[in-house]
């Protein structure tokens, strides 16, 4: 009796079903390779404005304050090429930073469809982060204390991250995600800090 040809076990099993694994398998494919496009561009985006967005986190703040008095900023806050200088840093490190979680988010691919749903909802919440950090910034809070803010206030950046996200996912408003999430995290940052959800800088 014949052995079975070694090319027979390579493939996917014949009739129906193998059509609709190998259907399922491409789409399975295409998807990851869609999210993984996604937050490749939204890392690059970030790093490449990162610099520049805190004059649009600024003028949205004055435009959001409509006129009244602004509270001043936290004793340190940077200004001018210090300030700068500083959004230049923390534009690096907000990479790093999201590159890693992203990094160590990738195995979640592996489940089908829930995987990518997870991974995309890990990528909204720190695009949302990445939108608040530079007004948090402006207003004089450090580093760590800016971390601890966006883990004190999950909901809210999440939400914040889902519009940028949004934006990243459709190219004509890709572009537009950054300054958008920027002057968005300007809004937030000012109903946190009425709400008294800022903690002092220490």
């Amino acid at each position: 009796r014949p052995s079975p040809s070694p090319s027979r076990w390579a493939v996917a099993p014949e009739g129906a079903w193998g059509t609709v694994l190998r259907v399922a398998g491409g789409l399975a494919a295409a998807v990851i390779l869609l999210v993984v496009a996604w937050a490749v561009f939204g890392l690059l985006a970030g790093i490449v404005a990162g610099p520049f967005v805190d004059p649009i986190a600024a003028r949205a703040r004055a435009a959001f304050l409509d006129g009244r008095p602004d509270a001043p900023p936290l004793p340190g806050a940077p200004a001018g090429l210090r300030a700068m200088a500083r959004a230049a840093a923390d534009a690096m490190r907000l990479a790093c930073w999201k590159g890693g979680v992203l990094l160590l988010s990738l195995p979640v691919l592996l489940v089908p469809i829930a995987g990518a749903a997870a991974f995309f909802a890990v990528g909204a919440y720190l695009a949302g982060a990445e939108a608040l950090d530079p007004s948090l910034a402006l207003r004089g809070y450090r580093w760590r204390e800016r971390r601890a803010i966006v883990r004190r206030h999950r909901a809210r950046v999440a939400g914040l991250g889902l519009g940028v996200a949004a934006c990243l996912a459709l190219p004509p408003l890709a572009p537009l995600a950054v300054p958008v999430g920027a002057a968005a995290g300007a809004k937030v940052c000012l109903d946190l800090e009425a709400e008294g959800g800022l903690a002092p800088s220490a």
